[in-house]
């Protein structure tokens, strides 16, 4: 068994070692009338987690199996937004760069930015947008949702709405209050529960979206994948998976603060312990129920290299050296 972590080294580096035959597709165990999924079963987990694991390049085989997700939520100082007078984090970019503006313009620093290409991609989505077409074989670059998206951050650019960061300086300038938002993983609750020490003093949120109505962020966090052996030991694997997967344990390992990760599993938040988990902590809570509403990046060949060219997009326009224009061709 060999887990990969976050969307981009699955699609790429999975990929690489199934086009070496060092992979097996999980299909075959988990359609097998032995050893395979009952119904029941599959329809415990949580279908966006499950889609996570198919490539469209191969046919929509699922070369690899989720064992614990996280996603990419927008965390908000409350204290620093009620200064502003308001009193919700963004839900659009409209609303995001008010709120910026107001900052700014009041002394802070709004969005502490990391160069991250999950994040641009939620982005896109957020617009309606995709980065690559449905079967896998053609970029959307040239679309209009990355259009917008280069504009929005050509914008955060030139108004100063916005600062790149090294690290977790982001996290440590939103407990600090010397800034307003930042974009960052689920797995970064644990430090803010711990750093802010009450629920009133920060916030969890979806992304800002392209329109009111449309919610959506990028899904990530780790998948294992079961190497090409005998067909004793990766069934053996397969098994294994199998319980890893099963309640009791995505529970143990979904259900801890000490980590942000989430359980695969519907069935896992079923349990008194597990309404309990939540409901005495609702930032985890929110942040998982944003999962069920995210989407992978790209499962094609190459991804990882794609991304390369996002992230220097994104520098060029941070740094004054190109227009969205440019950075989009």
């Amino acid at each position: 068994i060999r887990p990969r972590d976050w969307s981009s080294d699955v699609c790429s580096s999975d990929l690489e070692y199934f086009d070496a035959g060092a992979l097996v597709p999980f299909d075959d165990y988990m359609n097998s009338a032995k050893y395979g999924l009952s119904e029941a079963e599959r329809k415990d987990y949580i279908t966006a987690y499950i889609d996570a694991t198919k490539f469209p390049q191969y046919g929509g085989k699922s070369l690899t199996f989720p064992y614990t997700k996280s996603d990419l939520v927008m965390y908000t100082n409350m204290e620093v937004l009620r200064s502003l007078g308001f009193q919700k984090p963004a839900a659009t970019w409209a609303e995001f760069l008010d709120h910026c503006r107001k900052a700014v313009a009041g002394g802070k620093q709004c969005y502490a930015m990391a160069n991250d290409p999950s994040t641009f991609a939620a982005w896109v989505f957020s617009y309606g947008g995709e980065e690559i077409s449905g079967d896998g074989t053609k970029a959307l670059f040239d679309q209009p949702a990355t259009t917008k998206v280069l504009e929005l951050l050509e914008t955060l650019y030139k108004e100063k709405l916005a600062y790149q960061i090294q690290g977790t300086d982001d996290q440590n300038d939103i407990l600090a209050g010397r800034a307003l938002y930042m974009m960052r993983s689920s797995t970064s609750v644990p430090r803010f529960n711990t750093g802010f020490k009450d629920n009133a003093k920060w916030e969890v949120s979806f992304p800002p979206q392209g329109t009111a109505d449309k919610q959506v962020t990028t899904l990530y966090g780790a998948n294992v994948s079961i190497l090409k052996t005998t067909p004793e030991k990766q069934l053996a694997a397969w098994q294994f998976i199998k319980w890893l997967t099963a309640k009791d344990q995505t529970a143990r390992w979904g259900l801890d603060l000490s980590n942000g990760y989430f359980p695969v599993r519907q069935s896992a938040l079923d349990t008194p312990a597990a309404q309990k988990f939540l409901t005495d902590n609702p930032k985890f809570k929110q942040a998982f129920d944003i999962s069920l509403k995210g989407k992978v990046e790209p499962s094609v060949r190459g991804w990882q290299e794609a991304r390369t060219y996002v992230s220097d997009a994104i520098t060029s326009l941070m740094t004054g050296k190109a227009t969205a224009k440019q950075a989009q061709d």
